[in-house]
């Protein structure tokens, strides 16, 4: 998911534990709280950097992303805020369900969001 006004990319706990990364390696961090995250206040377990590559087929594009893990489960894996629009000089539609952004040779592209999946997060027929 993503969030235009969010000021930082959060990650869940239920996919940071599908990538194999362990607990340990988090770097703690001191008096934060997600606020409103599923209608609950959470306190992250802490921050890891992770590289990701955004792609379609007319390009790609990997940034390392700085993530604050929370716990819990959603049904979104992660959702990128700011700091990942800005890096990948990217704007997002929801209305549309695109992300237009610079791929790794410079060029504009359009990143398409999975109809089927959105479809079965939200039980649309």
């Amino acid at each position: 998911m993503i969030d235009e006004g969010n000021p930082v990319d959060l990650l869940y706990q239920n996919m940071f534990e599908c990538l194999w990364v362990k607990m340990e390696n988090l770097k703690y961090c001191f008096g934060l709280e997600a606020i409103g995250l599923n209608r609950m206040n959470a306190r992250p377990y802490g921050y890891s950097t992770l590289d990701v590559t955004f792609w379609e087929e007319a390009g790609r594009q990997t940034i390392e992303t700085l993530f604050l893990v929370i716990p819990g489960a959603s049904t979104y894996n992660c959702v990128f805020g700011r700091p990942t629009l800005v890096a990948l000089y990217g704007v997002a539609s929801t209305v549309h369900l695109k992300m237009k952004c610079h791929n790794e040779e410079g060029e504009v592209v359009t990143i398409h969001a999975d109809l089927n999946e959105v479809r079965r997060l939200y039980e649309i027929p």
